[in-house]
């Protein structure tokens, strides 16, 4: 038969995400009696997939205290696509600044995320930008990006906002256009300007949307964060010789990497922000042959490290084929606090 996705819960997973007619009748029955029924009518508007995994679990463990998080084990596609049953897996993919969710029902797969929103700002168009006398793309602002759990489950284009999923309460609950991002899946570079032309996450329509997934489509998910893990490996190894670590002194690169992290965790930029093709020069200036990224000039301590693009370029593609957005300067240095 059919996967039965209730498995006797009064909700899925899918309606508390969404917020669907039923959640949000239930939170204005719980709210006129003084009560959040654990924040289920909250899980729709996080935006923070740490958060969003612990809340999720929460909801549906009925409030059992977590155990210690585990190392993913070396088969845990195995264990994600064979075990029979109804199961929530929570995959913490900390070296990246990330969490993931993969409900399991015999023989049908959903999938979970959020992504922490920034607001777009703008900036003087300028083609080009330098970093001791190295010629670097240029930037004219940065989009917004991120989204909230609801947002990335919905099938529509209009979705609930995190104000107005926030908490449980009998207002209509707001709404707002979601201009959803393509990152093309094909693995090219792309010549245009970093801030230009961007499409919508393919992420979200792989495996988000609320979209049952089959074994071969769970199976791509899970053969991503492999090898998001196998890559994040190969560049944090290259970022280590740049702390100033000695060799075999993984707490002292930690440490260096936390404590720029505390400093400013999300003002780090990365130059080119997304992969790309081409030289860029200009007279008196060398050409960049790497991926950057940058502390802001006023933060202490500084951080300037740089990535060939052999190692950049195919994480940054992974990374966005799984989350739907490219990694920004806060994931390259998480990737050294946990080296």
């Amino acid at each position: 038969g059919a996967a039965d996705f209730e498995s006797g819960a009064p909700f899925t997973v899918l309606e508390v995400v969404r917020r669907s007619p039923r959640v949000a009748e239930l939170c204005q029955a719980a709210a006129a009696e003084g009560h959040d029924f654990g924040g289920i009518g909250s899980v729709g508007g996080l935006d923070n997939p740490e958060e969003l995994a612990e809340s999720l679990w929460r909801v549906f463990t009925r409030g059992e205290v977590l155990a210690p998080a585990r190392l993913l084990p070396e088969d845990f596609e195995g264990v994600v696509l064979d075990t029979p049953g109804h199961w929530l897996y929570w995959l913490g993919l900390e070296q990246v600044a990330h969490h993931i969710v993969i409900e399991a029902c015999d023989g049908v797969w959903r999938g979970y995320q959020a992504l922490e929103r920034e607001e777009a700002s703008e900036a003087a168009e300028k083609p080009f930008e330098s970093f001791a006398g190295v010629l670097l793309q240029g930037s004219k602002g940065q989009k917004a990006r991120g989204f909230t759990a609801g947002q990335w489950a919905s099938p529509e284009v209009e979705v609930v906002t995190a104000a107005g999923a926030a908490a449980c309460r009998d207002s209509e609950e707001a709404k707002e256009t979601v201009d959803v991002e393509e990152i093309p899946p094909t693995g090219e570079d792309d010549d245009r300007d970093s801030n230009q032309g961007d499409r919508p996450p393919s992420a979200r329509s792989l495996w988000g949307a609320g979209q049952d997934l089959n074994r071969e489509e769970v199976s791509k998910v899970l053969g991503l964060v492999r090898t998001l893990q196998e890559q994040a490996l190969k560049v944090a190894a290259h970022l280590r010789e740049q702390t100033g670590a000695a060799e075999g002194d993984d707490d002292a690169a930690r440490a260096w990497a936390a404590a720029r992290l505390e400093a400013n965790c999300a003002g780090y930029s990365v130059q080119p922000n997304r992969p790309t093709s081409g030289a860029y020069s200009a007279p008196g200036y060398a050409e960049s042959d790497q991926v950057w990224i940058f502390s802001p000039p006023d933060a202490k301590p500084q951080c300037d490290l740089s990535i060939p693009p052999s190692l950049a370029f195919p994480f940054m593609r992974t990374f966005a084929t799984l989350l739907g957005e490219y990694p920004d300067g806060r994931v390259f240095l998480s990737l050294l606090a946990y080296v």
